[in-house]
C-alpha cells in the first residue's frame, strides 16, 4: 500500500476499491469508468437474454448492479454520463437479482432450500406472497405475478457457484446441477413475461448441462465489445487515468498510447491492482 501512496494522491475522485454497487459509488462520489455506452446496445432493445463469463473481480457485479439501477427507472444516478442523454427511455421494471455467491451449499437440498428462501425474500420486496411448492413453481409464480404491469428484468451473478463449490463431489454436484437447471429452464418456458436477462459467472465449462434446457441465451464472453465494455482494458484505464491533472502523463503527452517510461506509475498502478 506505500508504494500506491504518491500514485492516488493527484486522483481527482477516489478509487473504488471492493465497492461493487453503483449506487455507493455515484453517491459516494468514486471514480466511474463510464460504461454505459456499451450497456445501452444490450438495453436498447426490448427484448434480450444474455450469458457473460468473467474472472472473479472483473466487474460482473458492478455491472448487474447498474443494470438494476437502470431498469428501476434511477436516471438521476447517471447524471454526467453517456446514458443519461442517450436515447433510453428509461421504462421502470420489476428487477429480481440472485446472487449464488451467497448460497455456501453442500448438497442439492441445501441448494433447493436456499433458492425457495431467496425467492420468498424477493417477493416480499414487491409485496408478494407465494403459495408454498418447489422452488422452480415458486420461481415461476414471482415472475407471473410481477409481470401483470411490467416485463421483468432477471439478473443472476455467479450462476455456477453452488457447482464449482462441490466438484470434490462429482455424484453431489451433478444432482446440484439438475436443481439449477430445473431453475433457469423456466426462464424459457417465461419469455413473455421477461424484459431483460443476464447470467453471469466464472466458467463456462458448466453451461451446456445447466442451461441445456435455455438454449435462447445469446453468449457475449467473446464478443469484441463487449470485451472491451465489461472490464478496465488498457485503453479504458488510460482514457480515464493518462491524463496531465492526474499526474500520471506529463503535459503534451496524455493519450492512450503512452505506456512508456513516462508513464511507469500507471504501469506499476496496473501490476499492484491487477497483476498485469
Amino acid at each position: 500500500m506505500t508504494m500506491l501512496k504518491p500514485l492516488l494522491k493527484p486522483l481527482l475522485k477516489p478509487l473504488p476499491i471492493g465497492i461493487q454497487t453503483f449506487r455507493d459509488i455515484i453517491n459516494g462520489g468514486y471514480l466511474y469508468v463510464d460504461k454505459t455506452q456499451t450497456i445501452y446496445e444490450l438495453i436498447r432493445y426490448p427484448k434480450g437474454v444474455y450469458f457473460l463469463a468473467r474472472p472473479r473481480r472483473f466487474g460482473k457485479s458492478l455491472l448487474l448492479s447498474t443494470l438494476a439501477e437502470i431498469f428501476l427507472g434511477n436516471k438521476a444516478f447517471f447524471q454526467g454520463l453517456w446514458l443519461y442523454d442517450s436515447p433510453y427511455t428509461w421504462e421502470k421494471h420489476p428487477v429480481l437479482r440472485i446472487d449464488f455467491s451467497r448460497f455456501p451449499v453442500k448438497s442439492a437440498e441445501e441448494l433447493a432450500t436456499s433458492l425457495s428462501r431467496q425467492l420468498t425474500l424477493l417477493a416480499e420486496t414487491y409485496e408478494i406472497e407465494l403459495n408454498e411448492g418447489p422452488y422452480y413453481a415458486q420461481w415461476e409464480e414471482l415472475i407471473r405475478k410481477l409481470a401483470v404491469e411490467r416485463q421483468v428484468v432477471v439478473l443472476i451473478d455467479e450462476y455456477d457457484k453452488p457447482l464449482i463449490d462441490n466438484l470434490d463431489n462429482l455424484a453431489e454436484a451433478q444432482r446440484i446441477r439438475e436443481v439449477l437447471k430445473g431453475f433457469y429452464t423456466v426462464l424459457k418456458s417465461m419469455d413473455a413475461y421477461l424484459r431483460f436477462v443476464l447470467l453471469t459467472g466464472v466458467s463456462k465449462f458448466s453451461r451446456v448441462g445447466v442451461f441445456s434446457g435455455l438454449n435462447n441465451l445469446e453468449d457475449l464472453t467473446m464478443q469484441p465489445k463487449f470485451c472491451h465494455g465489461f472490464r478496465h482494458y488498457a485503453d479504458g484505464v488510460h482514457g480515464q487515468f493518462c491524463r496531465p491533472h492526474h499526474g500520471f502523463c506529463p503535459p503534451g503527452q496524455a493519450s492512450t498510447r503512452c505506456f512508456g517510461a513516462t508513464n511507469s506509475a500507471l504501469v506499476r498502478w496496473l501490476l499492484f491492482c491487477w497483476g498485469w
